[in-house]
């Protein structure tokens, strides 16, 4: 008991000289004992501890194995191939090429283990590095200096600024001799069209960050980004205390997946007529913008697209002012074409007889007067003769008698003020403008109100089929390169029925005299030889953004054409509009889109084959045999009786391919191609060739051509007479 005491009140730390000195704790005793309490805390927490690694296997918390693996594995992600974007024929229009990743290997233990004067495997002089690497990536150098000096790396990367580096950048680095700067082989999107498409396709770039994954940005790329992605994989690897892999045997590994493939309805063919025109527009007029659609009248599949300016997705040059797509993205007054659907709406509800007359001129509308184009009219006219002439007047008397209600809800039948429900990122509404007596009125005739070019084209399906409007699409297909599925395919979708049949054969009988009847004025520009066109003329006012108000000049507006060929059995769209010339404005004036609208059409026309219309065709057509198979010389002697213009392609005994097909009705001058080989192609002399008879000579050779210019061709870069072979060039100017 007293030993118990004399523990617990610390008295066995006394000692007879301490009590002398009336220090009744020794100084000395308590170091030795908190010295042994501190040995003692000291060794259980190290058993403690060491009990905890050997049956828990943990420290702190953390699982010791997975310290372990985060040191001695590298665990990669696989980055899966995105899928392709084709054509309706399988032309490429966005594809994967190999680049490269710029990587900066910074810590000294990549270079331990060598001599003096071996070459370091990291980075020595960074200053010099990062000065030198300024040069050919678009990142300044401090902050590739500071990249370079981050502590405690192995490596480092250079976000976005470091990928996507081309082969000659690769090689021009790489002649520097820069210690401890690689290179790792990725991928990046290719537009091998350039900016064909570009504002359609948009682009797709790798993320920025650390994964090389490549993200839909814009456009088709954004839209289908979710299927043309593709899963990733993963891969891990053992690596020793120097960050190398010791052994090319994963510990695991898990494939990516790959992307599906786009298959769009456009057709490249079509889609360069369009490109090429907006070309020649561009170059004469520079105008604000124009653009040109073609669709497919019976399925509204849309076979060509485009607009200017554009931005080149493989550069993104222009990207800054021209990202938006005019046809789905812009909403704009489209002046006179919009009377087509006014019109549509008016026979509708029993208000328009062709015969009857009105008062040209002048309509006054509370305070305000609204003239017609020419601001005198015809005097007193018949109701056909307006719409011939265009005349604004004659859709305000019959507003008169429609009313206000009928006409708004006639035009939202036909789906404007919303989206056509397409799948392309922020479509937009246009917006329908009832606000006032004045905005009605104006509407009627394609002012005030705004809408967006697809919706013109989709109301423009109900005049052509019957009063069935159909929804264009540009979806063909989407192909699981995985499964060899096809996971949404693309169809023909009727999506209302603004008018009956009988007002449509009526619409179409008045728009079909805009261009050909005894009143037409403006449209008989549009007449094409061998296709009868039918449609509508435009001239829309612009407004000024520095006043909110109309330009007052002839030459700040928007000229377009909505038509469509042949007239008795229309096979094609096509929309047209040139916005506000800088240049060649009084020729633009007077000619209007006919310079965009013609070529685009009767290409199209007869690159689908469209049959011409000619009297007496019977007599001057012929139906083309099948010679597939058969001896050359004789196909030619037999084909002979009928043509002259037979186009052989290579040397051979024996007609391997032949275009047009068996049963095609042909005129005497038409071409016949007979493909014998694709090597030793004897080259013709292509002055006078139209651009479809160059394009099928191209696809049934396999010979690269590029084409300059539109109308017939006038030069060629190789001599007529030589052998060339499938795969070769050539450059051909037309005019």
């Amino acid at each position: 008991m007293r030993k118990l005491i004399k523990i617990l009140t610390l008295r066995f730390l006394e000692d007879p000289k301490s009590i002398r000195k009336k220090d009744y704790i020794s100084r000395k005793r308590t170091k030795m004992i908190f010295t042994i309490l501190f040995l003692v805390f000291f060794i259980w927490i190290l058993i403690f501890n060491i009990g905890q690694m050997t049956v828990l296997g943990t420290i702190r918390g953390e699982n010791l194995s997975e310290i372990a693996d985060k040191k001695y594995t590298v665990d990669s992600i696989l980055e899966p191939n995105r899928g392709k974007i084709y054509d309706r024929n399988g032309n490429i229009l966005a594809d994967n090429i190999e680049s490269y990743k710029l990587i900066a290997v910074v810590s000294e233990k990549a270079s331990e283990g060598l001599s003096d004067t071996d070459t370091k495997k990291h980075v020595v002089d960074k200053e010099k590095t990062a000065t030198e690497l300024s040069k050919y990536i678009n990142l300044e150098r401090e902050n590739i200096l500071s990249i370079l000096e981050r502590k405690n790396a192995y490596q480092v990367e250079f976000g976005s600024y470091g990928k996507d580096i081309s082969v000659e950048v690769k090689r021009k680095i790489e002649a520097l001799n820069l210690p401890g700067i690689i290179f790792e082989s990725t991928t990046k999107r290719y537009y091998p069209n350039g900016t064909l498409l570009g504002n359609f396709l948009g682009f797709a770039q790798s993320s920025g960050d650390d994964s090389d994954l490549i993200i839909g940005r814009l456009g088709i790329e954004k839209v289908f980004d979710y299927y043309l992605r593709g899963k990733n994989g993963r891969i891990i690897y053992a690596r020793d205390a120097w960050g190398q892999i010791v052994s090319s045997t994963p510990k695991t590994e898990i494939q990516p997946v790959d992307g599906s493939d786009i298959y769009l309805t456009i057709d490249k063919n079509i889609q360069s007529f369009i490109d090429n025109s907006l070309s020649d527009i561009h170059d004469k007029y520079e105008p604000e913008s124009a653009f040109a659609v073609a669709i497919s009248a019976k399925t509204g599949e849309i076979l060509g697209i485009g607009q200017t300016p554009s931005f080149n997705p493989n550069t993104k040059e222009n990207i800054d002012y021209a990202w938006t797509n005019a046809i789905y993205n812009s909403a704009v007054e489209p002046g006179s074409t919009m009377k087509t659907f006014s019109l549509a709406v008016m026979i509708e509800n029993g208000l328009y007889n062709p015969n009857a007359t009105y008062m040209s001129g002048s309509y006054s509308i509370q305070d305000a007067t609204i003239y017609d184009y020419n601001k005198v009219g015809w005097g007193v006219i018949t109701y056909r003769h307006g719409f011939q002439e265009s005349s604004n007047t004659l859709m305000l008397t019959m507003l008169e008698n429609l009313g206000v209600d009928k006409l708004k809800l006639g035009l939202e039948r036909f789906g404007f003020g919303k989206t056509t429900g397409s799948l392309f990122e922020n479509e937009s509404s246009g917006q329908l403008a009832f606000n006032n007596r004045v905005s009605v009125s104006t509407t009627v005739f394609g002012q005030g109100s705004t809408v967006t070019p697809i919706q013109m084209l989709q109301a423009e399906t109900a005049i052509i089929n019957n009063g069935n409007m159909i929804k264009p699409y540009f979806l063909k297909k989407i192909h699981d390169s995985t499964t060899g599925q096809e996971v949404n395919v693309g169809k023909t979708e009727i999506v209302g029925n603004p008018i009956t049949k009988e007002t449509a054969d009526k619409v179409k009988e008045e728009l079909y005299g805009v261009v050909n009847g005894q009143w037409a004025s403006s449209g008989t520009m549009y007449k094409l030889e061998g296709y009868s066109v039918s449609g509508k003329t435009g001239t829309a006012e612009v407004v000024d953004p520095e006043n909110g108000t109309y330009y007052d000049s002839p030459y700040k507006v928007m000229h377009s054409f909505l038509g469509y060929a042949p007239s008795d059995n229309p096979e094609v769209i096509v929309y047209t509009a040139i916005k506000m010339p800088k240049k060649n404005e009084i020729q633009n004036y007077w000619n209007s889109v006919k310079e965009l609208f013609n070529p685009i059409m009767t290409n199209t026309l007869d690159y689908l084959n469209v049959q011409k219309e000619k009297e007496d065709i019977e007599n001057q057509t012929y139906l083309l045999h099948n010679y597939v198979s058969n001896n050359l010389n004789n196909s030619i002697n037999s084909l002979s009786q009928n043509t002259e213009n037979i186009i052989v392609i290579g040397k051979g005994d024996v007609v391997l391919n032949q275009y047009p097909l068996q049963g095609s009705s042909l005129k005497k001058s038409d071409k016949v191609f007979f493909v014998a080989s694709t090597d030793q192609i004897t080259l013709p002399n292509f002055t006078g060739w139209s651009k479809v008879d160059v394009l099928k000579y191209a696809e049934l050779s396999g010979l690269k051509v590029t084409l300059e210019g539109n109308g017939y061709v006038t030069e060629q870069s190789v001599y007529s007479g030589t052998i060339v072979k499938g795969g070769d060039e050539i450059k051909l100017k037309l005019t």
